[in-house]
């Protein structure tokens, strides 16, 4: 997304490097998100297979927070 150092880009690189506070379906406390640019997620890092993603996408609506994800991760 970054073309150079402009005022125009500036905007849209300070855009995508916040994150969005939102709220974890499982245990309902607030964490930071980064839907609009995952690759710049913390989520990213996080070994999780592709079988219990699915399980977890079946049971949640959205993502969750990284001590519910990790929890999951190992018991599902």
């Amino acid at each position: 997304m970054h073309r150079g150092n402009t005022g125009s880009q500036l905007s849209d690189l300070d855009h995508c490097s916040t994150h969005e506070a939102t709220t974890c379906p499982r245990c309902h406390k607030s964490f930071a998100c980064k839907p609009a640019s995952i690759s710049a997620c913390w989520c990213i890092h996080e070994k999780v297979s592709a079988d219990v993603l699915r399980k977890l996408q079946g049971q949640y609506e959205s993502c969750l927070c990284r001590s519910c994800l990790l929890e999951l991760a190992k018991t599902v």
